[in-house]
């Protein structure tokens, strides 16, 4: 215990000083890493300048820092990491440390659910003449019942 102990305090004392270093970039020290979005980050790595290469190696190692730190953190607990679909720091943290490396996946077009559903109702009243169908359509597309109202609206 007295090993994990001294293995934290010394991830912490690391972390503590990166995010100084990172400070002379435009970092607050008051955060965390886990606390900034990548725009921030952005703005960060656009303020370093010329010195943009020195800020991004004080970034990852400052990531690798916080990703130790929390699984340490977990040893010492007992815990082992789990998938969830909640925001919690080690995510942000991860995805942070994907776009430094540039593995980060750029988002697809987004679908407008609205119109998506509008066009298969008119495909299925097209097609089978059922309002039955329709009515399934949108309670699979749709779990408020306002939702499903609006769609119907518009078609009418």
């Amino acid at each position: 215990m007295e090993r994990e102990s001294i293995s934290i305090d010394e991830l912490r004392r690391k972390i503590r000083k990166l995010e100084e270093a990172l400070s002379a970039y435009g970092f607050d020290c008051r955060r965390g890493i886990e606390s900034y979005k990548i725009s921030e980050i952005k703005r960060i790595l656009r303020e370093a300048g010329v010195r943009e290469g020195d800020a991004r190696a004080i970034l990852r190692e400052l990531v690798e820092a916080q990703l130790a730190l929390y699984r340490e953190l977990y040893s010492a607990a007992g815990a082992r990491e789990i998938v969830v679909d909640s925001d919690v720091p080690e995510k942000r943290v991860k995805e942070i440390k994907e776009w430094l490396e540039g593995r980060r996946e750029k988002r697809g077009e987004r679908v407008n659910l609205f119109a998506k559903t509008v066009y298969e109702v008119l495909n299925i009243v097209e097609r089978n003449k059922d309002a039955d169908s329709v009515v399934e359509l949108l309670a699979r597309s749709y779990k408020r019942d306002y939702d499903r109202f609006r769609v119907l609206y518009f078609l009418i």
